[in-house]
């Protein structure tokens, strides 16, 4: 969110390294609070995009938990997307993923 919203979390940058429901939910309400989000998807988008019913072409799932939120395509396997992902993050108030317990570290972010 580039103009100040007047909401609660207003000036907050949070990067999102999620996928299916936790995570992109819980950011959606921070989004929703006025935090800005930068949602980070992977090459084929997230999987969310084709979930359900879709309307011209959207699926409206994706459209409900991507609301509010910036996203970013990064191939996290790629060394010149993780360094843009550090770069991100080292701007960033927080940082919420839903990974598996030891994905970062097999990405090497860990």
């Amino acid at each position: 969110m580039s103009q100040a919203s007047g909401l609660p979390l207003d000036g907050l940058r949070i990067i999102e390294l999620g996928h299916y429901i936790a995570a992109p939910f819980a950011t959606r309400l921070l989004a929703d609070l006025g935090a800005e989000v930068i949602k980070v998807e992977p090459p084929e988008g997230d999987p969310v995009r084709g979930w359900g019913s879709q309307v011209e072409g959207h699926a409206v799932w994706f459209s409900v938990h991507g609301r509010n939120k910036l996203s970013v395509t990064l191939d996290l396997k790629n060394p010149d997307d993780k360094a843009k992902l550090r770069q991100l993050v080292g701007r960033a108030d927080a940082l919420v993923e839903n990974f598996r317990p030891g994905q970062l570290e097999r990405y090497g972010l860990g």
